[in-house]
């Protein structure tokens, strides 16, 4: 199963326009719910870097405040969910550069499980082990 991740409970995700890959319609998923919940809120590039490292063998996902209360004003307090999709039905694409965690559909897909998330900030503080948190005030 993939994992989508919104601001609003779904029954079927729609393709959407993506500037990312030159205004093609698709729709994102990714095998980590810890990934789908990051991009359960609304955010930009000013707000966050968002990557992996791989460190003795093991790969982290890493979310870095770009400014200071980033990470309280879009994720803290903020319902979100988590829409489970067939992972069959979704392909990689050459523009995504994290190329085992980001795939693409271009048909609507039906949702087929649905994780509620009341906080997504919280979850992802519990997270630690797959996610690194790195706040503006304690950034390199």
């Amino acid at each position: 199963m993939f994992w989508h991740g919104a601001r609003h409970k779904r029954e079927a995700l729609a393709p959407q326009v993506s500037g990312l890959l030159k205004g093609k319609a698709v729709v994102f998923a990714t095998p980590s719910t810890t990934m789908a919940a990051v991009f359960s809120q609304k955010w930009t590039g000013a707000d966050f870097d968002f990557g992996h490292v791989v460190e003795d063998g093991k790969s982290s996902l890493v979310l870095t405040e770009k400014r200071s209360g980033a990470f309280s004003e879009v994720f803290e307090g903020k319902e979100g969910f988590l829409h489970g999709v067939d992972h069959r039905r979704f392909n990689k694409h050459e523009r995504l550069g994290m190329h085992n965690l980001e795939f693409v559909s271009t048909t609507v897909e039906p949702v087929i499980k649905t994780v509620r998330l009341e906080d997504v900030g919280q979850w992802l503080k519990k997270k630690d082990e797959r996610l690194k948190l790195c706040f503006y005030s304690k950034r390199p």
